[in-house]
């Protein structure tokens, strides 16, 4: 599905991925256009969404062996709007290879004629395939433990431990989130787009390593994907996290795989040097 990035008071940028190089097209309609309503992309292939060796073998307990993958063949539209309005309301529709997605946005406020602006930051989504049948550990802080008056968590036994289990963490026993991560990231974003916000931002750790192409999968996949489409009306604005620099099962860190959150995001990046033409598809 398309997703908003680079927001303006008068321009907005769409992008959107695709299994062949044909090209698709765009429909705007709203104030201000014009004649300059409609665009058509340049599909450009995207080699860093290929799958690696590792990714195509992996096995996930719990999953069908290969059942979480994508094509294997990606290209990534961006087509920008300008001239148009500031806080005013646009429709599109993007067609491509025969299939079409509607959907809304607004432009930005000009800087000094706002009466407020909603804006919704989280961080930590850290996506992967895993996350699908995953109850991460439920963390006691080492740092601020229990309050005087704090009740004390579920322990080994205990009806919650019968239910979710429990595990080990830094060498303590640890109780299990009810929920698996990516029901958790839905409920999540339910509550968000409930909301109704102008602009979400995310300070970093979107995925689970980013230079594990599955895991950018998942993580489309629930923002602008069969999960919802929320990016595809409210742009998402991202931050480098210290997952943005892991290549997973593909390296670790501070190898030439672990830099791919550019693949998704526009040319700015992430808005810092080292983001600079390195973008994922949101």
């Amino acid at each position: 599905m398309p997703y908003l990035q680079a927001p303006a008071a008068t321009s907005m940028t769409i992008n959107w991925i695709s299994e062949t190089d044909e090209p698709g097209t765009i429909s705007l309609s709203g104030p201000g256009l014009g004649k300059s309503g409609k665009q058509s992309s340049a599909p450009q292939y995207l080699d860093l969404m290929e799958y690696t060796r590792a990714e195509l073998d992996q096995q996930i307990e719990g999953l069908e062996q290969g059942s979480w993958l994508k094509s294997n063949s990606n290209y990534k539209h961006s087509v920008t709007f300008q001239g148009l309005l500031p806080g005013k309301s646009y429709n599109y529709t993007v067609t491509q290879s025969g299939e079409t997605h509607s959907a809304a946005f607004k432009t930005a406020p000009k800087g000094g004629a706002w009466k407020n602006v909603r804006i919704i930051a989280f961080s930590d989504s850290e996506t992967e395939p895993r996350g699908r049948t995953e109850h991460r550990e439920w963390e006691l802080s080492p740092v601020n433990v229990y309050t005087a008056d704090s009740i004390q968590r579920p322990g080994a036994g205990s009806k919650w431990d019968q239910q979710f289990g429990m595990t080990t963490r830094n060498g303590e026993p640890t109780l299990r989130y009810p929920l698996d991560q990516s029901t958790a990231f839905n409920e999540n974003l339910k509550h968000i787009e409930a909301a109704d916000p102008d602009l979400v931002m995310m300070a970093g750790d979107l995925t689970q390593g980013s230079g594990y192409q599955p895991a950018w999968d998942e993580f489309f996949g629930h923002v602008a994907g069969e999960h919802s489409d929320l990016a595809s009306s409210v742009p998402l604005l991202p931050a480098l996290g210290n997952w943005e620099t892991y290549a997973a099962l593909n390296g670790g860190y501070g190898t030439e795989t672990d830099l791919d959150p550019g693949s998704h995001f526009p040319p700015a990046g992430f808005g810092i040097p080292v983001g600079k033409d390195r973008a994922t598809r949101l």
